[in-house]
């Protein structure tokens, strides 16, 4: 469903800009900060995927443990072979997984008897107001829609995929922002230097049309000043 390829593209294309769009990640790398200190053991190794903004603060926080952190995104992450650790992170990486299941299941592969699973990402009430506003555009121009804003996986499934993939006392929390844009044009810029191009392998092959954005931005600004959009942050957590 998702090109992994550009998906990695699209995050080395904008690397330069993600520091001053990583506010949402940042806010998912908080909570879990607030859970390390209530572990019943403090972890001596720790894997890290994916984009970790508080990544400094989390040295600090386990000093004595050897952190490995692999940026990229992989469908199967590259690490080696018979790797184990007290905790595994993933942060921003499930709402790309083609196979969540398959991937919850090699995360819990990685973590020795007694440590812990923690997955954040963008939930499926994320950018809902964006989606419909695209829609609604290129039914107007087209005539149809197409995929633009990717499906992404909500809280109640995010439980069900945890127990699906074996993991054993899952925990789900949502973290409810709210983005303000004073156009559509800025809000996707912010999108797109957060590496959050459309990954979609069936998508559109031709431009998109000044006209398609003009409508959506008139749908979002219709009735306020700016544009308020809504992001979930699902965060699931499995402690062993």
């Amino acid at each position: 469903m998702f090109s992994e390829d550009q998906i990695r593209l699209s995050q080395s294309r904008f690397r330069g800009f993600f520091d001053s769009c990583d506010f949402l990640y940042r806010a998912a790398a908080e909570e879990f900060l607030e859970i390390v200190p209530t572990l019943k053991k403090s972890p001596k190794t720790v894997l890290i995927l994916g984009s970790f903004p508080l990544l400094k603060e989390l040295k600090l926080l386990c000093s004595d443990a050897r952190i490995e952190h692999i940026e990229q995104f992989y469908n199967v992450p590259r690490v080696c072979e018979g790797a184990d650790y007290d905790l595994v992170v993933s942060l921003g990486q499930l709402q790309w997984v083609n196979d969540p299941i398959k991937y919850l299941q090699f995360l819990g592969s990685l973590v020795r008897f007694e440590g812990g699973v923690w997955v954040g990402f963008v939930g499926g009430d994320s950018f809902s107001n964006l989606r419909q506003a695209l829609i609604r555009a290129d039914l107007e121009v087209y005539g149809g829609a197409y995929t633009r804003v990717i499906p992404m996986i909500g809280a109640s499934d995010g439980l069900k995929l945890m127990q699906a993939a074996g993991l054993k006392k899952p925990v789900v929390n949502r973290l409810c922002l709210e983005l303000l844009h004073s156009n559509l044009s800025d809000l996707m810029v912010d999108l797109r230097h957060m590496g959050a191009s459309n990954p979609a392998e069936v998508r559109p092959k031709h431009l998109t049309t000044r006209r398609v954005f003009q409508v959506a931005s008139d749908v979002l600004c219709k009735e306020e000043q700016g544009i308020n959009t809504p992001v979930e942050i699902i965060t699931l957590s499995a402690f062993f």
